[in-house]
């Protein structure tokens, strides 16, 4: 009789290379810029590509399929408030596929709820487009980054993701070292 064994691949994560994501937990420790200390944020799987993603004040599910990096919900926790958002249909993050001269739109409307009391639909409109790769040196190292310019209504921000990293600088804070 003869017995063949196979050995199954680990499944490999839908995830965009750029978001850092991917099978296992993940812990990102940030610098900000002016004043404040170090803070983390941790991304623990909890399904096949599906993780809860941990930080001051804030926790957020996401989830990757063939089609990108999506925001399922919030939860926000200040001094003053405590509020909750639930993003229906789920609100793009980042495609499945990211390089310089992608633009991708993050229209959601969600269900906004306080511990006020409040409760009503809100939206958010973000504008995303990638500029082109730049190298980019931080606390956590040198690394090839993709340069990516947020537009918020009259406001803009620039974001640099290092693929199979994340994020690793914003106009706040750099990356002080990633696990």
């Amino acid at each position: 009789m003869l017995l063949l064994l196979a050995c199954a691949e680990a499944p490999q994560s839908a995830c965009p290379g750029w978001s850092g994501l991917g099978t296992e937990t993940r812990v990102w420790t940030y610098s900000p810029f002016g004043e404040g200390e170090t803070y983390t944020l941790t991304a623990t799987p909890t399904a096949f590509d599906q993780f809860v993603l941990t930080g001051p004040e804030h926790d957020a599910t996401l989830t990757c399929d063939a089609d990108g990096l999506w925001l399922l919900d919030e939860h926000r926790l200040t001094e003053d408030l405590e509020s909750w958002r639930t993003y229906e249909p789920p609100a793009l993050l980042m495609p499945a596929t990211v390089s310089a001269g992608s633009a991708w739109s993050f229209g959601a409307s969600y269900t906004y709820r306080d511990s006020n009391g409040v409760a009503e639909t809100r939206s958010d409109d973000l504008q995303f487009a990638a500029v082109g790769t730049v190298q980019q040196h931080v606390t956590a190292g040198g690394f090839e980054t993709l340069e990516v310019q947020v537009i918020d209504g009259l406001e803009g921000d620039t974001r640099y993701y290092a693929d199979g990293i994340g994020l690793v600088l914003d106009g706040s804070a750099q990356l002080v070292s990633v696990d």
